[in-house]
């Protein structure tokens, strides 16, 4: 039903974004004098090291120090709410996000589109060590929280316009959603991190928007979703300094992707088969320094959903490593029937090879004893049959944009209305 619950999310307040997704640094493609693409393997890895080139751990490493530290200080911290006022998860839950979403590459996450819900009880909060809670102390129109670390004085601040649009969700109940949201992590004069998220959500209009401006430290992540009844699309950039490394792209076909009333009967009567009738077709395709495009074609959303959901299932009842076995490989090829991916040199039309889903046995090892165990990865299949995972190539999710361009979208849209 994830599919649904993102078409449902899709659509609300008349007004399109106004924002499109401009890589802020430099897009050119990326060449060396030794470049030689009838060499896939020796191009591909060329390509792998020059984009790790342009990441320099010390440029996030403040950052990640403070956000480190906040989670060892304040992670057993609540917030302090008044009883007029509404609750809220920990501050605590959204640094741990942003943290992993620096360390795994997948930027997205950082988002602050799932904490407008903050906004219902604003004012200046500062932590209290007695009482182990976040104590408000002042008013203010945005909602801050105000620590120290290291003996430089911080600030989490979220800030929301006044223009809001309205969510029903239920028939007794609606929620207000500011149209921009502003977050902002400083220390002492430097700002670790600045988000600005926009969007506009209508059940009249059948429409919505999203715009994501997402910087930390010298990464810089844009994103831009434009949804309506016969499609839903999303297009990302992710830059270091003055450098755009990549851009992505997804679209999903349908019908009725913004009909409220037909979402939600699906939904009432579990109806996973609907997804036929709502989502057609899907196609992405990603770009990593003008020299490696990876494109993909989804024939069929609700195979990619039973295939998960089978998967799922079937562990409820495995007994053993060959059962693992056959579960992963069942899965990858389901996965492969339904989606079809090729990557591309040099932005030329000339195929290079495939992506595929492959299962692969893992192993673990420690204190002398070897565990073994089943995992099913995205691979790059050359035209000569050899073939490598996303890791082997870029390594701790720097390449995740490629990786996940459907799955961005989706949580894009969930992020959005909250929906876990």
């Amino acid at each position: 039903m994830l599919f649904m619950c993102a078409g449902f999310a899709a659509c609300e307040d008349d007004e399109k974004g106004e924002n499109e997704t401009t890589p802020p640094g430099n897009n050119d493609i990326v060449e060396t004098p030794d470049d030689d693409t009838s060499n896939p393997g020796e191009y591909f890895e060329t390509t792998a090291e020059l984009f790790l080139e342009y990441f320099n751990a010390n440029d996030q490493k403040a950052v990640l120090t403070l956000l480190d530290d906040f989670i060892q200080e304040y992670g057993d911290y609540d917030i302090e709410i008044e009883e007029n006022r509404s609750s809220a998860k920990p501050l605590y839950a959204y640094v741990k996000k942003t943290h992993k979403a620096i360390n795994t590459g997948n930027y997205s996450r950082a988002s602050s589109s799932d904490v407008w819900k903050f906004a219902d009880f604003t004012g200046i909060y500062e932590p209290n060590d007695r009482t182990w809670c976040w104590e408000r102390t002042g008013n203010s129109d945005a909602l801050i929280f105000k620590f120290s670390h290291r003996g430089a004085s911080c600030e989490f601040k979220i800030s929301a316009s006044s223009d809001k649009y309205t969510i029903d969700i239920d028939s007794y109940e609606s929620v207000e959603v500011p149209k921009t949201i502003t977050t902002t992590l400083t220390e002492g004069n430097t700002t670790h991190l600045k988000s600005v998220f926009k969007s506009n959500y209508s059940s009249t209009g059948h429409t919505m928007s999203a715009n994501l401006n997402l910087a930390i430290a010298n990464l810089v992540f844009v994103s831009n979703i434009e949804g309506n009844d016969s499609k839903l699309s999303v297009s990302q950039s992710f830059t270091v300094g003055d450098k755009t490394l990549s851009t992505a792209s997804a679209t999903i076909n349908g019908h009725n992707l913004c009909n409220r009333s037909a979402i939600e009967n699906a939904i009432e009567d579990d109806d996973e088969r609907a997804l036929d009738n709502f989502f057609s077709d899907a196609s992405g395709e990603s770009d990593v320094l003008g020299r490696v495009q990876v494109k993909a074609e989804v024939n069929s959303l609700y195979a990619i959903v039973k295939a998960i959901n089978d998967r799922d299932d079937a562990y409820e009842y495995y007994s053993n490593h060959d059962d693992e076995e056959q579960i992963e490989k069942k899965y990858a090829k389901a996965m492969n029937e339904a989606i079809k991916g090729s990557f591309y040199f040099a932005r030329k039309n000339q195929k290079q090879g495939d992506v595929l889903f492959k299962a692969i046995c893992e192993e673990d090892t420690w204190g002398g004893y070897t565990d073994t165990y089943w995992e099913t990865y995205m691979v790059l299949q050359f035209n000569d049959g050899s073939n490598y995972t996303f890791e082997e190539y870029f390594g701790n999710g720097n390449f995740y944009s490629t990786e996940s361009l459907f799955t961005n979208l989706i949580d894009s849209y969930k992020n959005i209305l909250g929906i876990d």
